[in-house]
């Protein structure tokens, strides 16, 4: 697992490292996948009304190298006609069209809204929703060319090219929810009789920060005794069943947003498998 834009979101400094990783994985292979996922909220302008709120959601999916990316944009309380959103990068220097978005009197509901499974169906923690409003629009748009962690700014703007919202990507903030997750092959080595996979997941949500760890492995001599290391430090111990499989559901005072590598070892300390996040 390379670095990402992640980073764990208690701080500023572990905001960077969940960012971190999400910039895609160097050698993929079968049984390989990364899911990534960041929304955050879309700052209205003096352009528009002050009852005008929205929220963008950024998503990536590699799934054994094929690489998907794609943008919904959800707005509320701008006056009816058609939008534009696009993105630009870090760099400053790129920008990507996502396309167009009608924006409509349409009834409200909670289930339209893009970024509800974070903020929850009542919209408790989203952003004001004034009994005012009574538009709304959205837009799902794919998107190639961009790694989604150099996503920086998301422009909304009429066909008079009007900015109504700009949306910061970089901005703690600004961010709503970010979510990893990671899954990789077992790795061991010219032993094809081991197999199986680990699951790294990290998120943010309502000012809260989350990680986990799962691995599934079988093929192992029955009751084998493991010794599992984090980035080289022993995390726990556990041992195969009567039928060679291993669950294993955490990894205690491992730093989980900066795994990279998980051992497992016999008790005279040889490599019986590993993964690499």
């Amino acid at each position: 697992m390379k670095n990402i834009f992640i980073a764990s979101i208690v701080s500023a400094a572990l905001f960077a490292s969940l960012a971190a990783k999400a910039d895609g994985h160097s050698d993929s292979h079968n049984g390989y996948s990364d899911d990534f996922q960041q929304v955050i909220i879309l700052n209205a302008t003096a352009n528009v009304s002050t009852n005008a709120v929205g929220v963008a959601n950024l998503h990536s999916d590699d799934d054994d190298g094929t690489n998907t990316l794609d943008v919904k944009v959800s707005v509320a309380g701008l006056d009816a006609g058609t939008y534009n959103a696009s993105i630009t990068d870090i760099t400053g220097t790129n920008s990507f069209d996502l396309g167009t978005f009608d924006v409509s009197t349409n009834s409200f509901k909670c289930d339209d809204w893009d970024a509800s499974e974070f903020f929850g169906d009542d919209l408790t923690n989203a952003p004001v929703i004034s009994t005012n409003v009574v538009t709304f629009g959205r837009g799902k748009f794919d998107l190639t060319g961009l790694d989604p962690t150099n996503a920086a700014f998301l422009f909304v703007f009429d066909t008079n090219g009007v900015v109504a919202f700009i949306g910061d990507f970089t901005s703690l903030t600004n961010v709503s929810a970010v979510y990893y997750e990671e899954t990789v092959p077992v790795d061991a080595g010219t032993n094809s009789v081991i197999q199986g996979k680990g699951k790294l997941s990290l998120s943010y949500k309502k000012g809260k920060t989350s990680s986990s760890f799962n691995l599934n492995a079988n093929g192992l001599p029955p009751k084998q005794s493991l010794v599992l290391k984090a980035n080289g430090v022993t995390s726990t111990t556990t041992s195969a069943s009567t039928k060679g499989a291993v669950t294993v559901k955490a990894l205690p005072h491992a730093n989980l947003p900066n795994l990279q590598k998980v051992e497992a070892k016999d008790k005279t300390g040889k490599l019986i498998f590993s993964l690499k996040f």
